[in-house]
């Protein structure tokens, strides 16, 4: 999944929005940006969510998904009153969170990249705060799943359907 940082993106109090399948996190000053390079893995359980998003839009080619989250959404507003947390996008993507796949991260500059964190590989602070300090020439950090364990390595199509009813 790719990450990019923006000074306007996403709009109002929300912090990230995956939209067609990249994840766009609001970051007016550079520092989210920085966080993120020295802990990524701080932000596993945010990737895995939004990652759970992606898999939601390739199952419903993305414009239907969008469709049926905002119908899904004006339904129970109007009917329960709590819409965000009750969609069956959102439960099922917050169950996923539980269950975190490992990542590698990569930090893409002018001129190629820079994996940051690979399980059993450390980058030395050195490369790292060189990064922070260039934090004007990253384009975007990528967050590449390893396909060892986690909850959406052998996801079923429509997995989202069984949260549509369920309380």
């Amino acid at each position: 999944m790719r990450i990019y940082f923006s000074k306007t993106i996403p709009f109002g109090k929300f912090i990230a929005i995956n939209l067609f399948a990249r994840l766009y996190i609001k970051d007016k000053d550079r520092s989210r940006i920085k966080y993120f390079i020295r802990n990524p893995h701080r932000y596993f359980r945010l990737i895995q969510h939004e990652r759970s998003h992606t898999k939601q839009q390739n199952d419903l080619l993305g414009i239907f998904f969008y469709v049926w989250y905002i119908i899904e959404w004006f339904f129970k507003l109007f009917t329960e009153g709590k819409a965000y947390k009750e969609l069956s996008f959102e439960r099922e993507a917050r169950h996923n969170e539980l269950d975190i796949d490992d990542y590698d991260v990569r930090v893409h500059i002018e001129g190629g990249s820079i994996l940051i964190h690979s399980k059993g590989i450390n980058t030395s602070h050195v490369i790292i705060n060189n990064l922070i300090d260039d934090v004007k020439n990253i384009k975007y950090i990528e967050f590449i799943p390893m396909k060892t364990k986690g909850s959406l390595i052998d996801r079923k199509w429509g997995s989202w359907l069984k949260y549509v009813f369920k309380r």
